[in-house]
């Protein structure tokens, strides 16, 4: 783990202590405001999706019939350890519906065997069992996590627990009456055991059916597919992430913000990887902030809400000029044997009409995996 912190006040900035985990990067920022402490953890990974159109007694259709995942090669770093998030693939379907309370929910499996040893992550903001039990990646010391995102119900749910068979059918994310809701999946691949058998590989087999249901569980028209079928080989390769990077984000005026959308500015850094090897082309990265975003469509994450807290301004972070969106695939940079860099900037982005002077912390987590 390496922690990344950016302190400064809309007056100033100082480090805080560092922690090692795996391929795990936090940057905390802090600030004081009229002087103005911005701190910001940075960590790294990645996800997934599906769609089918409904049948006659429905009132929702998807945009997408069918998702296909195939992860092939997995990455897995020499220093990986059980809980790193080795890979993800994530899709986004949109579900209109006319007027009438409806759900989605998973409606049969392929492949009920699938099953959890215990072994616990925590992504996107909520704690999932990890499948690594029934599945023909499970010798490879690899798991399998599905978080699905509905932005009806606006949160994250832990899609695993549905597992083994369907005794979590009763699982379901309500849709949006009259209206569109974009469901977000993320199927993430983790680590599950200390050994590797690199250049060996396994098949991954299952097909998931997710439809519309009533308030009464009554299920009214399939939705779409989720897919997992092919081979995945591990290999190993990745790099070394710095223990770690301090940012400092200089001193800075609440008097130099001229309303929503104005910047402090620009400050560039780098998290640096070290001794990359093997036969990945891209290095990916996934960001996700711990208090979600202040302003989505301009990469601006929030700050956190503790007592003294500044109000009215987020941290606006870019990687390599891209906003850091979590509805599409995560941002790449190209694979560097020896040294590979990953750019970004930061800045102080007004997001209110005023501003409020105190601290201004922010923790988000960066995902980093191989392709």
């Amino acid at each position: 783990m390496q922690r990344l912190i950016f302190e400064s006040s809309l007056f100033a900035l100082h480090r805080r202590d560092k922690a090692q985990c795996g391929n795990k990067a936090f940057y905390r920022l802090k600030n004081n405001l009229p002087r103005l402490y911005p701190t910001l953890i940075l960590l790294i990974f990645a996800g997934l999706l599906f769609a089918r159109h409904a049948s006659a007694e429905s009132i929702c259709q998807s945009d997408s019939s069918r998702y296909n995942v195939n992860m092939q090669t997995v990455i897995v770093p020499a220093d990986a350890q059980p809980g790193d998030i080795l890979k993800v693939a994530t899709n986004t379907v949109n579900i209109t519906c006319g007027a009438g309370a409806r759900n989605q929910q998973v409606s049969s499996v392929s492949n009920p065997g699938w099953d959890s040893s215990g072994m616990t992550v925590t992504v996107d903001g909520v704690i999932c069992r990890v499948l690594d039990k029934g599945m023909g990646i499970s010798d490879l010391g690899l798991g399998i996590v599905w978080t699905n995102y509905n932005s009806a119900a606006g949160t994250w749910g832990c899609m695993t627990s549905l597992f083994p068979g369907l005794d979590g059918a009763r699982l379901r994310r309500g849709l949006q009456y009259n209206g569109t809701a974009a469901i977000t999946d993320k199927l993430y691949i983790v680590k599950t055991h200390s050994e590797s058998d690199y250049g060996k590989s396994g098949q991954i087999e299952q097909s998931i059916a997710v439809s519309e249901s009533d308030q009464d569980d009554n299920l009214m028209g399939e939705l779409y597919d989720i897919d997992f079928h092919g081979s995945v080989q591990i290999s190993t390769g990745g790099c070394t992430i710095n223990s770690q990077t301090s940012v400092d984000m200089g001193t800075v005026s609440t008097a130099s913000f001229h309303g929503v959308g104005s910047m402090g500015p620009t400050v560039p850094f780098a998290i640096t990887l070290t001794n990359c090897e093997g036969s990945a082309a891209n290095v990916r990265v996934h960001v996700e902030p711990n208090y979600g975003y202040a302003d989505l469509n301009n990469s601006v994450i929030a700050l956190s809400q503790e007592e003294n807290s500044a109000a009215g301004v987020g941290i606006r972070l870019l990687l390599d000029g891209k906003k850091i969106n979590p509805d599409v695939d995560s941002i790449k940079v190209p694979f560097q044997q020896g040294t590979t860099l990953i750019p970004f900037t930061a800045n102080y982005y007004q997001v209110a009409e005023s501003i409020k002077a105190g601290r201004a912390d922010s923790t988000a987590i960066f995902y980093i995996y191989y392709e």
